[in-house]
């Protein structure tokens, strides 16, 4: 530890000068040169008062910033920090008792201490065979610490081991808290009474019984001797303090263990996490400000101090382009702007919004020829509709082959790229390019049984009969702007439709991303009960649906049901946190999650062990070695190799009190999952509940823009959210479980650059629980999340740009997963951290930006050297980004995302790019070419035009060249003549 530290505040420089003038009459040594010293503190004389001047002078850095402690816990030597700063001890008092216990400590040298991975009862019924050794500590419900004569630690630590329990020595060479301390507790005692002793002020928790300590038992000498001989109750102290509604520790001293230990039952700040890194004086003021973004009060000037200040260039941050300030909320993070401080107002519910219905057009054959696409159904919709345009109106069917003509209309193969190209070629080549195109593929008459063979089917005419259709339309010059309208039926569920299709709900995929992709497409959804039965009926459809589409009406998802009209909605729910929920989780109760081996599986599965100490079955593809061979396997890798990373991390979840059972399956294979549950019943008896976790084996796989993805890629997700789905009904059919719970995206709900596949997953994953919930007891509630950020990382880290905004911490996402499965009585439910209906209007209804900021900011620090643009083009491009990004300056090589830019802000630049100059881009070409100087290549008029130049020139100079050629040996043959 550096003795830069004692410069970080005047507080700490003057707590640790008092400590020098104590120490050096009773060590010799001053604290600082104790603190440099690492040989120093290996001598416990020395590293007692040495740990507590530290530990007390970190204290006061935090009073002095503001920070304000509810209730006070140490550990070990640290209650006798906590005392101090509660009132009890003086300090130098205190650094005299530090000095004497070091001395005890050090005469009782010789021992050692074993953590071990068992819960207090079972760890005493193997210290029942090990006379010599003693519980020296209890820090979590599966984490004790045993200490004694090395000896004895080492025929134990190998018992223990044979019997596959994880073990770790800890590095020391005394026996803490053991019969080894008998004689010194004594003598401690009487040290304690010789010194001035008062009631605390502070609440302060007991080591001892792993409680409150009152004011007289605060005071006794022989309390004092007892919590240097009795284990630390460390568990019971975090628990009083979780049930006090304490939310945040600080931890004071060198290192994070305590931090670590606290972690997932209350948020953990650590002032000095890297004792002796040479920035300890940076790492305190950064505890400081984690401290402060986690939401408690600081006071900036104390911190600061009267040093030199200097002004620095903020970061970019994409989300926040009208201010720099940081919102502080007791959830671990600055509140992003629209993010809702309460944890309760993230829930939302789908609905359904009755509306009135548009005006008939006045005509309708009002637009030219060839303006309107239909995709023809069987039951006669499309063409009802076809008929009602005339003219206007090409009709397609779905058929073996692409065939036919403008005139008689067109079939074409739904499953063929090549067809739907052929199909818009031969149109733009007849002068009829459609400007609304008509998708009624998806009405279908008649009940079909549901299963994997009808949701195939229904992708081949709905979802990949979209994929298709946009890649095609991409391949075309830019022309109109095209409306997309996508009708189907029975995809929605309005009045309880028990037999509504959930195999259909895929298509709403491409309808919300295409539109983001392609800005100059708009997509809308109308779905019908059923195809009417009669010509009649079918008229009246035709009618609705052509005053509709002619309207060209906002509303991106409707249903007709009848005459009534009713557009989509989210209502945003309370969801408080019960103190008797209707559903509560059961303790040791047993949970199948799929996906188990997943990020989010392994993080549901440690809280359900923090929770209950479930019993927990973990489903994944991969395999892992067989539990008892863990050791062995940990002993011959290394801890950084993938396979040893998870073993640890299950380990730490069994010594949660969990117990474990990972299976190797896929959950698409019915056969599989039957085994699965027979072992379930086999091992534990029951199962009570299942979360379906499971996606796609590569992580980032499926992901990406329509117009780039294969067919593979475009289906990627479906045969774990979906097939997996139909097994999971199929076998837990007649089973009664407490809840089956599906994690969904919001990627449903608001699309997002590509990611097409992914939420049309997700979709189907909200219409199966909405089906599911009809038709049986078990509770199916599917959930749409914002990205799940893991312990440790950080917002900018966890996933695609633009999505972090909302991103949610581990606490955040599995307090609402808790209230969700406990309390939700619906189907669907939707977490947000932001205002739902904002970020709709900004991504479904692309609502454009302002066209200048209110105030524009300094261009910030870049990798580049600022270029300033030359050309009108270049110029143009600036302007539309500064506005965009609310940037002063925008140079010719500074990249988009580097000034703050994300997907949103890319949508809508390229959105005013062609309000100002006509020119229509796809987001990925700005993807592709980040800085002014690549999109104005991209865009210069004289692009093609130079380039036909170029190749002119080209062809010249080769001809040029093949003349004189030919010239030269003709000249030659000419000479050979002559001569001969």
């Amino acid at each position: 530890m550096g003795l830069a530290l004692a410069q970080t505040t005047p507080a700490l420089a003057q707590t640790l000068a008092l400590a020098d003038r104590v120490l050096l009459p009773l060590l010799g040594r001053s604290i600082h040169a104790i603190l440099a010293d690492p040989a120093a503190l290996a001598h416990t004389a020395l590293a007692q008062p040495a740990l507590l001047a530290l530990e007390y002078a970190l204290a006061h850095v935090a009073l002095a910033a503001g920070l304000r402690p509810a209730a006070l816990l140490g550990h070990s030597l640290g209650e006798l920090t906590a005392a101090t700063l509660a009132g009890v001890f003086s300090f130098p008092d205190a650094l005299a008792l530090a000095v004497t216990r070091g001395r005890l400590l050090e005469a009782a040298r010789g021992g050692q201490m074993l953590a071990v991975a068992l819960a207090p009862d079972a760890l005493a019924a193997w210290l029942a065979h090990a006379p010599a050794l003693d519980l020296a500590a209890v820090n979590g419900p599966q984490q004790c610490v045993l200490s004694g004569p090395a000896a004895a630690v080492a025929t134990l630590a190998q018992r223990l081991a044979a019997a596959g329990i994880t073990t770790r020595v800890v590095q020391t060479d005394y026996a803490f808290h053991s019969a080894q301390l008998d004689g010194a507790a004594a003598a401690f005692s009487q040290a304690v009474a010789q010194v001035r002793r008062a009631p605390p002020q502070l609440p302060l928790l007991s080591n001892v019984h792993g409680a409150w300590l009152d004011a007289a038992t605060a005071q006794e000498p022989a309390y004092w001797g007892q919590q240097l001989r009795a284990p630390v109750q460390f568990a019971a102290g975090l628990d009083c303090l979780v049930a006090a509604g304490v939310t945040l520790g600080v931890e004071v001293g060198p290192g994070q263990v305590l931090r670590g230990l606290a972690g997932g039952r209350l948020a953990g700040v650590a002032l000095l996490p890297r004792a002796g890194a040479p920035d300890e004086a940076a790492q305190v003021l950064a505890g400081v400000g984690e401290a402060w973004v986690r939401g408690a009060a600081v006071a900036g000037e104390e911190v600061r101090g009267a040093g030199q200040k200097r002004r620095v260039g903020l970061p970019t941050y994409p989300f926040a382009r009208q201010r720099f300030w940081v919102e502080p909320r007791q959830q671990g993070r600055a509140s992003a702007p629209g993010r809702a401080p309460d944890i309760a107002d993230w829930f939302y519910m789908p609905g359904w919004r009755p509306t009135l219905p548009p005006p008939p057009p006045e005509s309708d054959r009002a637009e030219q020829p060839g303006s309107w696409l239909v995709l023809a159904d069987d039951s006669g919709v499309g063409a009802a509709l076809a008929a009602r345009l005339g003219h206007t109106a090409t009709l397609v069917a779905a058929g073996e082959r692409f065939a036919g003509d403008a005139q008689a209309g067109y079939t074409i193969e739904p499953r063929r790229a090549e067809d739907y190209a052929a199909l818009l070629a031969d149109l733009r080549a007849r002068g009829r390019a459609p400007r609304t195109i008509v998708h009624c593929w998806s009405i279908t008459a008649g009940e079909a049984e549901p299963g994997p063979a009808l949701f195939d089917d229904c992708q081949t005419r709905g979802y990949g009969s979209l994929i298709l259709l946009a890649q095609a339309l991409a391949q075309q010059p830019p022309g109109h702007d095209l409306r997309i309208v996508v009708v189907s039926s029975g995809m929605q569920c309005v009045y309880g439709e028990r037999e509504f299709q959930p195999a259909k709900r895929t298509l709403l995929g491409p309808c919300k991303v295409l539109p983001q992709e392609q800005l100059g497409i708009a997509c809308q959804s109308i779905d019908i009960a059923e195809p009417p039965a009669d010509a009649e009926r079918r008229e009246l459809l035709a009618e609705q649906l052509l005053a509709e589409i002619a309207a060209r009406t906002p509303e991106p998802v409707l249903a007709y049901r009848g005459h009534e009209r009713l557009a989509q909605s989210f209502e945003r729910v309370r969801l408080e946190r019960a103190p008797r929920p209707a559903r509560p989780l059961r303790e040791r109760g047993v949970y199948m999650i799929t996906g188990g081996l997943g990020r989010v599986g392994l993080l549901l599965a440690e809280h359900l062990a923090r929770a209950v100490r479930a019993r927990l079955v973990l489903l994944g593809r991969a395999g892992l070695p067989a539990p008892e061979a863990w050791e062995a396997w940990l002993a011959a890798h290394d801890a950084d190799e993938p396979t040893s990373r998870l073993i640890a991390r299950l380990q730490a979840i069994e010594a949660l009190g969990a117990e474990v059972l990972v299976l190797r399956a896929d959950v698409a294979d019915a056969p599989a999952i039957r085994a699965v549950l027979q072992q379930i019943d086999a091992r534990f008896g029951a199962l009570h509940g299942v979360i379906h976790a499971a996606g796609a084996l590569a992580e980032r796989s499926g992901f990406g823009p329509i117009a780039a993805l294969g067919q593979r890629e475009a289906a990627l997700h479906f045969p774990a959210k979906a097939h997996g789905l139909y097994v999971l009904e199929r076998v837990l059919r007649e089973r009664r479980l407490d809840f089956c719970l599906l994690l969904s995206s919001n990627a449903a709900v608001l699309g997002g650059l590509g990611l097409v596949a992914y939420a049309a997953a997700n979709l189907f994953l909200d219409a199966f629980a909405q089906r599911q919930s009809q038709r049986g007891p078990t509770p199916w509630i599917s959930v749409n999340w914002d990205t799940w950020l893991m312990p440790g990382e950080q917002p900018e880290s966890a996933a695609r740009p633009g999505s972090d905004e909302y991103a949610l911490t581990p606490q955040q996402s599995t307090e609402a997963f808790e209230r969700i499965v406990t309390q939700a009585r619906a189907a669907q439910v939707v977490v947000s951290a932001g205002d739902l209906a904002a970020r709709l209007d900004a991504w479904i209804g692309r609502k454009p930006a302002p066209a200048e900021p209110a105030s524009l900011y300094q261009r910030p620090d870049m990798p580049t050297p600022y270029v300033a643009p030359a050309t009108e083009l270049e110029q143009a491009l600036a302007r539309i980004w500064r506005q965009a990004l609310g940037v002063e300056q925008v140079g010719l090589d500074d990249n988009f995302f580097d000034l703050g830019g994300h997907s949103l802000l890319a949508i809508q630049a390229l959105a005013q790019l062609k309000q100002e100059l006509g020119i229509d881009l796809p987001v990925a070409s700005l993807y592709e070419r980040l800085t002014i100087r690549a999109l104005a290549e991209l865009l210069d008029p004289r692009r093609e035009e130079a380039a036909a130049e170029r190749d002119s020139a080209e062809f010249e100079e080769k001809e040029r060249r093949a003349s004189w050629r030919k010239q030269y040996q003709q000249s030659r043959r000419d000479r050979k003549q002559s001569a001969s």
